[in-house]
């Protein structure tokens, strides 16, 4: 059976027996930004013996970020860092699953990958997607372009309908599993996310096409983001969440007492769900986050979230972006020209 809202424990689901004695505020303290970095194995900021056998002991799955390993004048080895650590995790316990992180929207930025990576994307401006005035619709925040002119938005999204943009980009993860051989058990798949529904066509089609290129055995987690910014994009596309910078984007989840934010909230989250649950396919996982302070206080029950749907009964039917699919507990239905079109419905109601 698919596990759907299980992924979002997937990547925490801690083997007690197993792990060593340390809280977690000092490891993450150790990871974050004081943390003195040494070069190792030409990593500048590579995991220690001990913080490896920490991750691996206590953690099932990991995924390591894009840029994992660099740092301040250190080379541009995000793919042989993966690499590396992907090892020094399974010799720590062949047990844990190692994930190569990818990123919907390639946000982050692309040379983290490989600079070669980066310099092939900005190199075909067939490849973007365009904003109605005809420039480049880009993403950030992140290492400045000559193709963005926007002080937030720093890289091309890349256009998935057009062939050979999706067959570079998905031959980034399959690279890394073809360096990186057994060591890689899969991909997570990040910012599969509504922001857009455009964006969303886009990906959706190359979601499928990572399923069916990685082997049968290979796990895909995707992650999709529910957030303050509830309202449908327009042509000059989304803007990065400013959750950090400006705290009142973040009032709009806080308000729990206005029934049409909640509304929209839900409509969200059903959406982004409905829409892995329509494609998804076996070994795949859902994860979702909400952009939102949990001091303020617990969000409202999304029912929806909760079905129990059973394995899938049959392939999704699509009739243009409106999809349904069968599952032995649920039917669901969404356009994904619709953010506000889902339903998942338990069988029986």
């Amino acid at each position: 059976m698919m596990s759907i809202l299980a992924a979002a424990l997937l990547l925490t689901t801690a083997r007690a027996a197993l792990a060593p004695v340390r809280q977690w505020a000092d490891f993450s303290s150790a990871l974050g930004h004081n943390r003195t970095c040494t070069r190792r194995g030409g990593m500048v900021c590579g995991l220690s013996d001990d913080e490896a056998a920490y991750v691996a002991s206590t953690y099932d799955v990991v995924s390591i970020e894009k840029c994992f390993g660099t740092g301040p004048g250190a080379e541009d080895r995000t793919m042989a860092n993966f690499v590396a650590t992907a090892a020094q995790l399974k010799a720590s316990n062949e047990r844990t699953k190692v994930l190569f992180y990818w990123n919907a929207r390639v946000a982050g930025p692309p040379r983290c990958y490989e600079a070669a990576f980066g310099a092939e994307l900005l190199a075909h401006p067939d490849w973007w997607l365009r904003r109605d005035d005809g420039k480049a619709l880009c993403v950030g925040p992140g290492e400045r372009t000559p193709v963005c002119d926007d002080d937030d938005m720093t890289w091309p999204y890349v256009d998935f309908s057009v062939r050979a943009a999706a067959d570079w980009w998905v031959a980034a993860p399959l690279a890394a599993r073809d360096e990186a051989g057994a060591n890689m058990s899969g991909v997570f798949f990040d910012s599969c996310d509504h922001w857009d529904w455009t964006l969303w066509t886009n990906v959706a089609a190359l979601w499928l096409d990572a399923t069916r290129k990685l082997p049968p055995e290979a796990p895909l987690l995707v992650k999709t983001w529910v957030g303050p910014e509830i309202t449908p994009i327009d042509a000059d596309g989304p803007r990065w969440p400013r959750h950090f910078r400006d705290p009142a984007t973040n009032a709009t989840l806080r308000n729990r007492t206005d029934a049409g934010v909640r509304r929209a909230a839900t409509d969200l989250a059903t959406y982004a769900l409905a829409a892995y649950l329509c494609l998804a396919t076996a070994g795949s996982y859902f994860s979702y986050g909400w952009w939102y302070d949990v001091s303020q206080g617990p969000l409202w029950r999304v029912d929806q979230l909760d079905v129990a749907v059973g394995d899938p009964l049959g392939p999704p039917e699509f009739a243009g972006l409106a999809c349904r699919r069968d599952y032995e507990g649920a039917t669901v239905s969404v356009d994904l020209a619709r953010w506000d079109s889902a339903a998942i419905v338990p069988k029986g109601t």
